[in-house]
């Protein structure tokens, strides 16, 4: 007969760290630092990182800045709003780091992004 040993605590680290990610999926736009996300999961920051990575593929402030940029591409076809506004509205606190990662992501900047997508006003209203 087979049996299986496995180590509880890794798997609840691994369990919270997914919890996590769930959350940071609502609470994107808190200021995270890479600290608190790990003292928030009650972990130090080599182990947090590990199952992250583990989880996602990536890391988690590339994850957070991905899900902050998604968020953001989904509002600047509004021309209603700022583009500058969007930006700090999901989390980023410099609007050059902002622009400079959706081009990255997007291969244009928000404004020509806006500019590709833009919602006639008349539907706004």
């Amino acid at each position: 007969e087979g049996s299986f040993d496995y180590n509880s605590s890794l798997t609840d680290s691994s369990r919270t760290v997914e919890l996590f990610i769930k959350y940071l999926g609502n609470k994107y736009v808190e200021p995270w630092t890479l600290e608190a996300m790990a003292g928030h999961c009650q972990l130090g920051i080599t182990r947090f990182v590990h199952y992250f990575k583990q989880l996602t593929n990536t890391t988690p402030m590339q994850y957070l800045n991905f899900i902050r940029l998604e968020s953001a591409a989904a509002s600047i076809p509004n021309p209603k709003k700022n583009i500058n506004e969007i930006c700090y509205e999901c989390g980023f606190s410099s609007s050059q780091y902002f622009a400079t990662l959706f081009k990255k992501q997007y291969g244009c900047s928000p404004i020509a992004f806006r500019q590709k997508n833009m919602v006639p006003k008349e539907v706004l209203t």
